[in-house]
């Protein structure tokens, strides 16, 4: 369930008259790494967006694909947090980034709920 975007920190003009609720995408690219490189950290990444999936804050995530189907390097997830300090706190924990294969951008965003 979103958390309510009156309850978060970033209003945006109380979430355009309550009609969005505020959560936070996190863009995830490679950093210069070949893609094979992650695989020797997908798994524990893989367990960190089940954990976050179990705490109920990420309701999407995945990683992007060419069109005959060869993984970019490049994914993202969807945060449902209080504030971009958590959003980004949480980001820099993934093991992906932690390794220093890929570099998340985290921003916020509008889903409309009406």
């Amino acid at each position: 369930m979103p958390v309510n975007a009156a309850s978060k920190s970033i209003k945006l003009a109380d979430a355009i008259a309550e009609k969005h609720d505020v959560q936070f995408v996190v863009h995830s690219h490679l950093a210069g790494a070949d893609v094979e490189q992650l695989n020797h950290h997908l798994g524990d990444h893989l367990q960190y967006m089940r954990t976050l999936m179990n705490w109920g804050i990420l309701p999407i995530s995945g990683p992007f694909f060419t069109t005959d189907g060869k993984n970019t390097g490049k994914g993202f997830y969807v945060l449902q947090v209080d504030n971009l300090e958590e959003a980004n706190r949480i980001a820099a924990e993934d093991p992906l980034h932690k390794s220093g294969v890929r570099t998340p951008r985290v921003e916020p965003w509008l889903q409309v709920v009406d």
